[in-house]
């Protein structure tokens, strides 16, 4: 990102865009998450407060920031891991600043169902911080 803004390059290579696909999304779906688990820590907080020191020990929540790592590698890796087996008929270099799944399937030859069938799927599921105020949202915690 930098040497495309100091050098006025208009493409990205291969190895950097999914670098910086993989990076992007998953500090996005990191702060989603963390978000969460704040949530998670002041509900106990203010709804059991006597509790609150057995329900949410150090161990506890070193387990749960752990989970939260490993469930968002996981859950980003599969996408860009996809999207780097397709075969690319065109030039390898992605035409955009900030690459996304959308340049980079553009150069695909390959059929793309699957990968756009994920994607769907990823915008369409319930995230942990979708739920509005006036929701009953105590099952996602």
């Amino acid at each position: 990102m930098v040497s495309v803004c100091a050098l006025d390059l208009n493409y990205v290579s291969f190895g950097a865009c999914f670098s910086q696909m993989f990076f992007m999304q998953f500090f996005s779906d990191m702060e989603s998450f963390s978000l969460a688990v704040l949530a998670y820590d002041c509900l106990v907080a203010i709804c059991f407060p006597f509790r609150y020191v057995t329900v949410n020990t150090s161990l506890q929540m070193l387990l749960t920031l752990a989970g939260t790592w490993a469930l968002v590698f996981l859950i980003e890796l599969y996408p860009v891991t996809l999207a780097s087996r397709l075969p690319y008929c065109a030039s390898r270099a992605v035409r955009s600043c900030c690459c996304e799944h959308g340049p980079v399937y553009i150069l695909a030859c390959a059929d793309i169902f699957y990968n756009l069938r994920l994607a769907k799927a990823k915008t369409l599921a319930p995230s942990p911080s979708s739920c509005s105020p006036t929701q009953q949202c105590w099952w996602r915690f």
